[in-house]
């Protein structure tokens, strides 16, 4: 018999004890729970007898669970498995004693196998088969007669499995383990997929087998029976006709979680509810057969743990949940937070049965390990979520207490538990569970609440999603193991009064609801989209396609209205939501989201998930499909991801849609997926231009033809797939550029660039149809891509060329108009503005005529007439502005003179320009000698500028020679900043090496430039069932033993053993190997022992030596010893040399090891970052550091590619010899952007294909541009000397120095405009005259617009330049101080006397007066401006020679904080002679500092100094008008002397 005293069993006493001896215990238990009570909040746990609470967990129920739940078929959502797994789960609740078990319905959307099956026509025999997951929502799904054709064995699915075989329209029979190899059968036009079964997988394999695109490749699973049978036939010669049905719904499903509680015993942490919740459905890319035995590791462990709860209550309310849909986005998980746990005010109104729940505690046990590890953080929702991790610290170091006691006592391993949430040592969360993945938990967590997950750490559940997850394949042990420790962990944390800790942080509820109905917009029947379209199939997009298993996808169907409901979207977020319908009967998608105008244009398929709750519409239309696959950029060999879809008039189509995107999901991977469907209305046509950016297209699809180049579109109707893309892409761009070709041959205009790609690209089409009339699927495609290749190099020649033309017709606009004004100026001069403006109007529609019969634009295309009339229009609309504008000022000038009599003028640098302009337009009107005679000599420097130079485009390999010895005859591709190489480019590289050279790839596994840029570590341990602080259970029992005596020498000796024999260590990256790598760099040579990889071969190791020694792994034990590597037994198969590794350099100078992008500097991680998969083939090659081989394992390359996340980072290539490889070097880098490092001749270079354009002529140039430079000079300069007088008079009219040289610049552009645009018409004309009249036989004149350009720039330039000399001469004979501004003396103490630069008529000086006294007036107190203006007084007085004026004011200068204010005497007095006045300025300081008064004086003393050039554009009039003013001011005044009126203005 057991009693329970205070949660810990003890043995009882037996009934004759005496009663005294129970009633003490009694009374001790009382007054001891009684002091619980009091210090529940500040005691922490005691410890619990652990071995008790491991002895409830039953190793033979968890074995019987795991097998009844694989027994099902198909645990996934909607199967009939999920249903009775619920069943079974609710029944062992109640038994375990859980009080109100219930069920949790909750509605899912799940794509449902309802049978597939092959018929063989010729023996009338059916074969059941198994639909693949879908490609996104487009399911395998055949018409229901079925789809009959040819079945072809292609083995691994490379392109030379395919040859000799008919592929289009037939069916593929491959291999399972052949990554993404199965596009291969879809680019060449296979009608279905079928897949063996294999003897082995891994998850990596099974998650390539669907795409996030909804292509309709349709792809089954076939038994390995049924697969040996149809491989007998084959192999005999028969040829296996058969007819394949299919059929794969999506549906509603009806699912859900089960529920139950234990009730806690506390008076007061009852109340604090604990759910501790494990998934029960499972998922696979087969989904009708799901066994999922791993993935029911997680709830066997749920249910024994429940059952120990259930007999040992908890002093807190524990709820027991388990869920489904935790592969299909954590549905399951997410209904139970909208059922009772919703933060939110809006959404916790709602909620139908409100849980005050304290802590979720997920569990995710899996079989491959028996170590464990405390989180909160994953993939799913919360990342790396730093700021949130304080919050959970002390979770993670109460799980770390409660589990030190519990190893302890159990006699498990010290570090069996991890505490993930705070980094040890350096080691992140992430490297603990490698591989994205997502928990529940996490959903938990951004719901607003504290949620952990206790799961498995280091292993990748490779069986995860796979059809061979089996029982047998399950290590029961370790799932013991770790469902003991947990139990333990969970009855402390359910008792633990400490556990809650007092947060200072509170989790916001960021889970918002999307409500999204799909419509259709039937104009028809209404102005909006409105149309509701049922039963649609919805989808919103999130980054990977999968987390370990996980789909982070939401799917949803539509009710009968159209709308569905996304309820657990983050907030913030930007989300893409999409919507399908899918016809019944064939599968096909029927209706798509519509990227017209009126669709995703009006409703953004791509919204924000900005607040709780939104709603929209997607518009959808009916459409018909047809995919594309190998949408590669030929270039850079990158996926393109910018698509623009036209119609067959080269417009956007009124309704379209495609899934060409991947939404930036691919970053650092190898995996990408190149391809996706264009989808068009019924009967429709379609073109298609794809670029890796919006920079430039590499891919033309036009359906071209030489009739009609510019293409009639590939219809949609009944196409299906577009096959053999490269191809078809190939022949269309070399169809245009050959058209575009002959046009600029035409128009003299020639591209040996382009011409070279264009016949190499016209060889490669050649031979690509003979292997396809050959069925030679190998040569075919790479022909095809080559060829595609050549012609994305020569598609940008051809379309810079026409942009070239068109900008060209856009400078020659520019410059005739203001060509046109000056030749009238020059020729005729009208006075009238009507006679004028049609001169001008004549002379440019003349000069235009020219334009349209020289410049080859006008042959070429009708752009040009377009951009005339633009830049007509153009030029009107400036008209009309400046006409407004003009108006405008002197309608505000007339307001200002009538209401305030003040007057302002247009005295700015443009109103100086233009009379400038039109004064040297006048000059030059006066000597049409020189004139003419400088004219013909600019016109013919332009000419011969155009005749000598040319613009060339050529292709130059750089061979940059490095300093380094190359290790290796051979090439080896990488990116320029080490990022990872896509999977399209190896295939690329291998189609086009692989017939004459071994390519051999390389992988790693290893950190990657996200978040922090941390490292990873990779957990090694010594033997087959690992235990990581001992090489043996038995040896490892004695040290626990040891440790747990209380001999002091026997811990000490147990401590110094369990250092010595730690066998276990960490790895930072794994490197992947392929077998042929021996061959290019000899690195077996390097082995101390064991042999290199060998073909086929997997799950074994090469280690570097130092590792090696770190697992006590001896040279005498290499072929035997294992190591557990991510719960996979790995047999170390040799030991290499890891000093002499680190001394070998592969051609790029770098270690052979992966980077280290930890130990990089900021600067060069920030170029990483910025840096792109798409490097220019000019960008710098970054320097790295590697990683030392200590710390990387080295593993076949096929395990790597198998891993999540593992990357291809480089490729190397081993050609017969140097010739061969040279040759071929030659043949690829002309098309592709790579930089290409090759070993050859004992020398390592880069090598690199730059297209370059180069103006050609200038040397031949430099004598007539000097000539004619000097003419320019020796013209203009004597126009200065000769204009000395009318300089003097421009000066004392009030002209700045820079105004005179301005009009000399203003002559000299007269001079270039004409030269050049004259030039130009002129030399263009008479080349075209001799070549039209065969005067230059033999010579062929090569026209180039960018040369025309450059050459008229370079002509006006020589022209401009040469007159800088001169008008800076001009400028200095302006004032005849040679002082180029208006200079101020030095004040003397608080005075400033000087004489200001301008002198006035005895006629016009009253009125002046009179003018200046009005201004000053004006800026009374009520104004805002430089200054403030008061006591302002005229008056004049007597002096020898005549009457002076003198106006007095006191004045505050702005800024007005500054306190400067001050007195201002204008004193105007006659010089005696020609009845002229001078004008003296004496200003007296009142306040402000010294130096700020004269800084701010400055600005005042241009400002009145303007006044007077204001003045001299007043009319007669009006300075009659302010002389009469005066007149009437002064009146009958007293003449007064000067001397008195100075001392009347000082007083």
């Amino acid at each position: 018999m057991w009693i329970i005293y205070k949660g810990l069993p003890v043995k009882s006493i037996r009934f004759r004890t005496t009663i005294s001896a129970v009633l003490f215990l009694i009374y001790l238990s009382l007054t001891a729970c009684t002091a619980d009570d009091r210090n529940l909040r500040t005691e922490s746990v005691q410890t619990a007898d652990y071995r008790y609470i491991a002895s409830h967990i039953d190793s033979s129920r968890i074995r019987d669970t795991i097998e009844y739940f694989s027994s099902l078929g198909s645990r996934v959502i909607g199967y009939p498995g999920e249903d009775s797994a619920a069943a079974y789960i609710a029944d062992q609740f109640r038994q375990a004693g859980l009080q109100r078990v219930a069920y949790e319905p909750f509605t899912g959307a799940s794509p449902i196998d309802e049978g597939a099956s092959i018929r063989l026509l010729t023996t009338g025999e059916t074969f059941p088969v198994h639909c693949l997951w879908p490609n996104l929502v487009r399911t395998p799904t055949l018409p229901r007669e079925g789809v009959e054709g040819i079945l072809h064995y292609v083995g691994k699915g490379e392109f030379k499995d395919f040859n000799g075989k008919i592929i289009e329209n037939n069916f593929v029979l491959m291999d399972f383990n052949t990554g993404v190899n199965w596009l291969n059968a879809a680019e060449l036009g296979a009608r279905a997929v079928y897949f063996i079964e294999p003897e082995w997988t891994v998850r990596q394999q099974a998650e390539e087998k669907f795409l996030q695109s909804p292509v309709d490749v349709p792809r089954f699973y076939v038994p390995s029976t049924t697969a040996r049978m149809l491989l007998d036939r084959i192999e005999r010669g028969e040829e296996i006709r058969l007819r394949a049905k299919a059929r794969m719904t999506w549906r509603r499903t009806e699912s859900q979680n089960v529920i139950g509680v234990i009730p806690g015993t506390h008076a007061e942490l009852k109340d604090e509810i604990i759910v501790i919740g494990s998934h029960y459905d499972a998922i696979s890319v087969v989904p009708a057969i799901s066994p999922g035995a791993n993935q029911a590791a997680g709830i066997a462990s749920l249910m024994e743990i429940a059952r120990m709860i259930a007999r040992n209550p908890p002093s807190r309310t524990v709820y027991f949940l388990a869920t489904s849909g935790h592969y299909m986005a954590t549905a399951g998980i997410n209904a139970f937070i909208q059922r009772h746990i919703r933060k939110n005010s809006v959404m916790a109104a709602r909620v139908p049965e409100p849980l005050d729940m304290k802590l979720y505690i997920g569990l995710d046990i899996s079989g491959q390990r028996n170590q464990m590890g405390v989180s909160f953080t994953g993939w799913l929702y919360t990342g790396d979520a730093f700021d949130k991790q304080r919050f959970f610290t002390p979770f993670g170091n109460a799980f770390m207490r409660y589990a030190a006691g519990a190893t302890a006592a159990l006699g498990y391993y010290p570090d069996m538990f991890i505490n993930a949430i705070s980094p040890i040592s350096g080691i992140k969360w992430d490297s603990w569970f490698p591989g994205k993945w997502g928990a529940d938990g996490e959903l938990v967590f951004w719901a607003g609440f504290p949620a952990i997950y206790l799961a498995t750490v280091f292993d990748q559940r490779n069986l995860v999603d796979t059809p061979l997850d089996l029982p047998e394949k399950v290590n029961y042990k370790n799932i013991v193991t770790q469902t003991k420790l947990t139990a333990c962990l969970i009855y402390d944390a359910a008792n633990d009064p400490a556990l809650m800790p007092d947060f200072k942080m509170n989790l916001p509820d960021g889970l918002g609801t999307l409500r999204v109905q799909a419509v259709e917009f039937d104009q028809s029947k209404s102005f909006i989209p409105s149309v509701p379209l049922p039963n649609a199939v919805f989808v919103s997009r999130r980054n990977e396609k999968t987390l370990m298993g996980v789909r982070n996808e939401y799917f949803r169907v539509g009710d009968e209205n159209g709308w569905a409901e996304f309820d657990q979207l983050q907030i913030p977020r930007r989300t893409p939501t999409e919507a399908y319908v899918l016809d019944e009967d064939n599968g096909e998608i029927i209706y798509a989201p519509d990227r017209g105008t009126f669709g995703d244009g009006m409703y953004p398929i791509i919204t924000t998930q900005d607040w709780v709750e939104k709603e929209k519409k997607i518009v959808l239309f009916r459409c018909e499909a047809v995919d594309l696959f190998d949408l590669v950029d030929p270039r850079y060999l990158t996926r393109m991801k910018e698509a623009t879809v036209l119609s067959t008039t080269d417009t956007q189509p009124y309704k379209f849609g495609h899934a060409l995107l991947d939404h930036g999901w691919f970053n650092w991977m190898s995996y990408v997926e190149a391809c996706g469907p264009v989808f068009m209305e019924p009967g429709e046509r379609f073109k298609l231009l794809m670029g890796t950016s919006v920079l430039g297209n590499r891919l033309v699809l036009l359906n071209a033809t030489p009739e009609n180049p510019m293409g009639t579109g590939y219809p949609v109707s009944g196409a299906g797939i577009l096959s053999e893309l490269p191809y078809k892409v190939a022949r269309d761009m070399w169809t245009l550029n050959d058209y575009r070709l002959g046009q600029l041959h035409d128009a003299g205009i020639q591209n040996a660039r382009m011409e070279e790609m264009h016949a190499r690209a016209e060889v490669l089409l050649g031979q690509a149809e003979e292997a396809r009339a050959a069925l030679d699927w190998e040569h075919f495609i790479q022909y095809a891509r080559a060829a595609w290749g050549y012609e994305s190099r020569a598609y940008p020649d051809a379309t810079a060329t026409a942009n070239d033309l068109m900008q060209g017709v856009i400078f020659y606009l520019f410059i005739i108009l203001p060509f046109s004004y000056f030749v009238e100026r020059l020729l005729f001069g009208f006075v009238k503005v009507n006679h004028r403006i049609l001169a001008v109007t004549a002379i440019f529609l003349i000069s235009f005529a020219i334009l349209v019969a020289i410049h080859p634009a006008f042959e070429l295309a009708s752009t040009p007439y377009i951009i005339l009339l633009s830049f007509i229009t153009f030029t009107l609309a400036a008209l009309v502005t400046w006409i407004l504008a003009s108006r405008f000022g002197l309608e505000m000038n007339r307001v200002r003179k009538e209401r305030a009599t003040i007057y302002q003028t247009d005295v700015s640098r443009v109103s100086v320009l233009a009379a400038a302009f039109s004064l040297g337009v006048s000059n030059m009107r006066n000597r049409p000698l020189r004139v003419g005679l400088t004219c013909t000599t600019i016109i013919l420097l332009m000419f011969t500028v155009i005749s000598f130079t040319s613009v060339q485009t050529y292709l130059q390999f750089y061979k940059i020679d490095r300093s380094n010895a190359p290790m290796y005859e051979g090439m080896m591709i990488r990116n320029n900043a080490w990022w990872p190489l896509e999977h399209s480019a190896l295939r690329y590289i291998e189609s086009e090496f692989n017939d004459r050279a071994t390519v051999i790839p390389r992988a790693w596994y290893a950190n990657q430039p996200a978040g922090e840029w941390s490292n990873i570590f990779i957990k090694l341990e010594r033997g087959e069932d690992a235990v990581p602080d001992s090489a043996t259970i038995a040896e490892f029992k004695s040290i626990t033993d040891a440790l747990q005596s209380n001999d002091i020498v026997a811990i000490s000796r147990a401590k110094e053993k369990l250092k010595a024999k730690s066998f276990q260590t960490y790895a930072k990256a794994i490197m992947g190997f392929s077998p042929d790598e021996p061959l290019i760099s000899g690195i077996d040579t390097l082995l101390i022992a064991g042999t290199w990889f060998e073909p086929g071969e997997r799950n074994v190791c090469i280690l570097p030596n130092d590792l090696a020694r770190l697992l006590d792994i001896g040279q005498d034990e290499v072929g035997n010893a294992q190591i557990m590597l991510y719960g996979r037994p790995i047999l170390v198969k040799g030991i290499i040399d890891g000093e002499k590794l680190y001394q070998w350099r592969d051609l790029d100078d770098g270690h052979l090891t992966p980077v280290d992008y930890k130990s990089e500097s900021a600067e060069l991680r920030g170029a990483i970052r910025t840096t792109t998969r798409q490097t220019d083939e000019d960008a710098d090659i970054l320097s790295f550091k590697h990683m030392v081989p200590k710390d990387v394992i080295f593993i076949p390359y096929n395990d790597v590619r198998n891993m999540n996340n593992g990357n291809i980072m480089s490729v190397a290539i081993k050609f017969p010899s140097v010739d061969d490889m040279m040759a071929s070097l030659d043949e690829f880098m002309p098309r592709v952007g790579l930089t290409v490092f090759v070993g050859a001749e004992g020398k390592a270079r880069v090598y690199s294909a730059l297209a370059l354009t180069a103006l050609t002529g200038m040397s031949n140039l430099f004598i007539p541009i000097l000539v004619a430079a000097l003419i320019v000079l020796n013209t203009m300069m004597g126009a200065v000397y000769e204009r000395f007088r009318e300089i003097s008079i421009f000066s004392s009219l009030g002209l700045a120095p820079t105004h005179i040289g301005a009009l000399f610049m203003a002559e000299s552009c007269v001079y270039a405009i004409i030269g050049g645009m004259a030039g130009y018409l002129i030399g263009q004309s008479f080349g075209q005259l001799m070549t039209s009249t065969g005067l230059m036989e033999g010579l062929t004149l090569n026209y180039s617009s960018t040369s025309a350009v450059m050459s008229t720039i370079l002509v006006m330039g020589v022209v401009l330049l040469s007159t800088l000399y001169p008008a800076h001469k001009a400028s200095q004979m302006a004032v005849p101080d040679v002082e180029r501004q208006w200079k101020f003396p030095d004040p003397e103490g608080d005075v400033w006397r000087f004489d200001f630069p301008f002198t006035v008529s005895g006629v016009e000086v009253l009125g002046l007066s009179t003018y200046l006294h009005d201004y000053f007036e004006s800026h009374g107190e009520d104004s805002i401006g430089l200054f403030h203006a008061d006591q302002v007084r005229l008056t004049c007085f007597e002096i020898e020679g005549g009457m002076g004026y003198r106006i007095h004011l006191r004045a505050w200068l702005a800024p007005y904080d500054m306190g400067v204010s001050e007195e201002i005497d204008i004193t105007t007095r006659p010089l005696g002679e020609y009845n002229t006045y001078q004008i003296e300025l004496e200003i007296t300081r009142l306040n402000g500092d010294v130096d700020s008064w004269q800084r701010v004086n400055r600005r005042f003393l241009n400002t009145v100094r303007k006044q007077f050039l204001i003045w001299r554009t007043i009319d007669e009039e009006a300075k009659q008008l302010f002389k009469s003013q005066g007149e009437a001011m002064l009146g009958d005044k007293p003449l007064l002397t000067d001397e008195t009126t100075t001392a009347q203005h000082q007083t």
